[in-house]
């Protein structure tokens, strides 16, 4: 959107109200996938996903940093757009992990206990 019409204010803003939409969206989806990779030592795995997403933060700003200085901020929603196709094939491949995963791994199922009658009254 923003390639071709990012001139348009109106564009911008709604590219960047869906591009919000789909990094929260995303961010719960990404939590999910590594709690259940990882469920037999999730403070391991969350650990090893806040280093990854880190890591992520890097590799971006290091490539649009480059993009801007080598090609300019027109390309900026291209390269962008790579990002989101190779997200999207790796969201693919996870959801078979997600879909597989025991119920207990998601706490379906899992009740608080409760009170007694008898320590109620």
């Amino acid at each position: 959107m923003l390639f071709f019409s990012g001139r348009n204010l109106a564009v911008v803003l709604i590219a960047v109200a869906l591009w919000g939409l789909g990094v929260a969206a995303a961010v719960v989806v990404y939590q999910q996938a590594v709690l259940l990779t990882g469920r037999r030592a999730p403070e391991t795995a969350t650990s090893i996903g806040v280093l990854l997403a880190q890591a992520g933060f890097a590799v971006g700003a290091t490539v649009g940093g480059v993009t801007l200085d080598s090609f300019g901020v027109a390309t900026i929603p291209l390269v962008a757009l790579a990002f989101v196709v190779g997200s999207i094939i790796i969201a693919t491949t996870l959801r078979n992990t997600m879909r597989n995963a025991p119920a207990q791994a998601t706490g379906a199922g899992t009740a608080l206990p409760q009170a007694s009658s008898e320590a109620a009254s």
